[in-house]
């Protein structure tokens, strides 16, 4: 008589967003494009428009006046220093 076995465990995959950097500032020179200023989990970073941020696995997409927007794998947040 054949002994029932467990159905394979399915794959998981780790989908858990990691956590968002804390905007610290954003600087704005004419002529030139916006940097923001960041806290992570490795201390503070600086990025340009387009960078990542530190290893957080986010990238800055904008930064002006108060706010960045940030993203990571299609998904963007917006972080206000106001908010803080």
């Amino acid at each position: 008589m054949p002994i029932p076995t467990k159905p394979a465990a399915a794959s998981t995959t780790n989908t858990a967003t990691p956590p968002l950097p804390e905007l610290l500032g954003v600087v704005q020179v004419p002529g030139r494009g916006s940097t923001a200023i960041f806290n992570t989990s490795n201390g503070s970073v600086t990025a340009a428009i387009g960078d990542a941020i530190g290893n957080s696995g986010w990238r800055l997409q904008s930064a002006s006046n108060d706010q960045a927007q940030i993203s990571r794998q299609g998904v963007i947040h917006q972080l206000s220093l106001s908010s803080r």
